[in-house]
């Protein structure tokens, strides 16, 4: 089956076209309203992430805590337990900063002039 292009017609009304012949190497011009729309989507979708990430490992390490606390196993066990249920909340503290971080950005970094 033959993939088509959305843009019938002639090849100018299609994304990164251009009339001038030989301008393959050149990049399209992207509004500053497309770029912040497309920073803005893909900054939702790292935010989203993180804060799915964070919520998972905050469950676990109350539900390894709440094991231990039981006493479920032995003592030593119980103990690891526990100590590897503190260093996961420091894993989510580490990603809360994170994700403050991501939503303190204001853009695409700029690309290095070469």
């Amino acid at each position: 089956m033959a993939r088509h292009s959305l843009a019938f017609g002639s090849s100018q009304f299609r994304p990164g076209s251009s009339e001038r012949a030989g301008s393959r190497n050149q990049k399209p011009e992207i509004s500053a309203e497309l770029e912040r729309k497309w920073f803005e989507f893909d900054r939702n979708v790292v935010t989203g992430v993180l804060n799915n990430l964070q919520r998972s490992i905050h469950q676990g390490a109350t539900q390894m805590e709440m094991i231990a606390a039981e006493q479920m196993f032995d003592t030593l066990l119980s103990k690891t337990l526990s100590r590897t249920a503190r260093r996961l909340e420091r894993v989510t503290l580490n990603l809360e900063r994170l994700t403050r971080e991501v939503n303190d950005t204001i853009g695409y970094p700029k690309p290095a002039k070469v």
